[in-house]
């Protein structure tokens, strides 16, 4: 029988919505900045890296195909990536999360929203 195990992990700091150091920042930049990292510590080539899976509640101008669960989306994508390595589809996966709050449409129109 086939595991499936993680053998590193990265993440961005957390930052205020509308304020602070991310809020300019897209999603897709800050998830890039962070599997380059997970993927070093893991001392894995990133030439093997055979799939990524990267969550994102609110996929706005997503150029690949996107998992969209809300808040979910991040352990969704890893439970996609868990299932490639046990079927044996990839040996490799990045499995990732990411969302820029302060880059969501409906949050900067508070004015729509009654804010």
């Amino acid at each position: 029988m086939r595991d499936a195990v993680i053998v590193s992990y990265a993440r961005t700091g957390l930052a205020k919505s509308n304020r602070g150091g991310f809020n300019n920042t897209h999603g897709a930049a800050m998830a890039g900045h962070a599997i380059q990292h997970a993927v070093a510590r893991a001392k894995v080539e990133p030439e093997a890296v055979e799939d990524v899976a990267i969550g994102c509640g609110i996929p706005e101008r997503a150029s690949a195909w996107t998992l969209n669960q809300a808040c979910a989306s991040g352990l969704a994508a890893l439970e996609h990536a868990r299932k490639a390595l046990l079927l044996g589809e990839a040996q490799v996966v990045v499995a990732a999360g990411t969302e820029s709050m302060s880059t969501v449409p409906y949050l900067l129109d508070k004015a729509r929203w009654g804010l």
